[in-house]
């Protein structure tokens, strides 16, 4: 699906941290499923990161930003870097401009000389570590930005049982190492999704270790969830789907979903 002018602002917004957590949680289950507005949301988080660093924000978003990517230690490392190159970038200017200036000029006794020599070696010094510290933050903001790893998926289908593990529900077989780094679910519904309603998952291990998991997108009459693979250890798991009404009322969804990693 093509991203719209309304998608961009939703974005923005989300980013700022200005939806409300029903508008989050719509957003966060189309995240999920559309590869497109993920890719768009990463190109709109850089260019946030890029105006902030050239203090070109609004007061309000840029009060709004610090709350928000701060509390990020991801997105915070990215501002570090951001904000070393634009420092670079300033200080090149600046030294540009100056270069432009002919002071008069003035004699100077052998001992003056001596001693303003050795401080302009020393100040060269300092400027020269200073311009390598800043071309390895810009490097490594570059390697940053133009080396994200494309999330890799292993996708399964389930299908509802009315039976229980022990007698004889069907389990859906996944076999270790999987060769992706996010584990991503349909569950098949057996009735019309509610679209008044948002879904809540629970991930039940044969060990009594109970997950929830309340991002939950829907999509061809599934629920989709994902998680690490690497959460994913040897044993049975259940899965049990909620449907949470807008009044906050929860009704389980009859019967479970079976998983069997070996």
């Amino acid at each position: 699906m093509a991203v719209n002018d309304d998608d961009l602002k939703t974005i923005r917004q989300y980013l700022l941290g200005q939806l409300a957590e029903e508008e989050q949680q719509i957003l966060e289950q189309r995240l999920l499923t559309e590869d497109d507005l993920f890719q768009e949301l990463e190109i709109v988080e850089d260019e946030l990161v890029d105006a902030f660093v050239a203090e070109e924000l609004p007061a309000n978003e840029r009060t709004q930003f610090e709350r928000y990517f701060f509390s990020n230690p991801e997105r915070q490392q990215n501002v570090r870097f951001a904000a070393g190159l634009g420092h670079y970038v300033a200080g090149k200017s600046v030294v540009e401009h100056a270069s432009d200036i002919s002071p008069a000029p003035f004699v100077l006794t052998g001992q003056e000389r001596v001693r303003t020599t050795g401080t302009n070696q020393t100040r060269l010094f300092r400027i020269a570590t200073i311009l390598a510290t800043l071309f390895v933050f810009a490097g490594t903001f570059w390697f940053v930005r133009n080396n994200r790893q494309p999330q890799s998926y292993a996708t399964f289908t389930l299908t509802i049982s009315n039976n229980n593990r022990a007698d004889g529900g069907t389990a859906t077989e996944v076999k270790l190492p999987l060769s992706a780094d996010t584990v991503r679910l349909y569950l098949k519904l057996p009735e019309p999704v509610d679209q008044s309603a948002r879904y809540r998952v629970e991930l039940l291990k044969e060990t009594g270790e109970l997950t929830s998991i309340d991002k939950v997108a829907l999509r061809d009459n599934s629920a989709v969830v994902e998680f690490p693979a690497a959460q994913l250890a040897l044993g049975q798991y259940a899965l049990r789907v909620y449907v949470v009404k807008p009044g906050g009322a929860e009704e389980r969804i009859n019967g479970s979903y079976f998983l069997s990693v070996k």
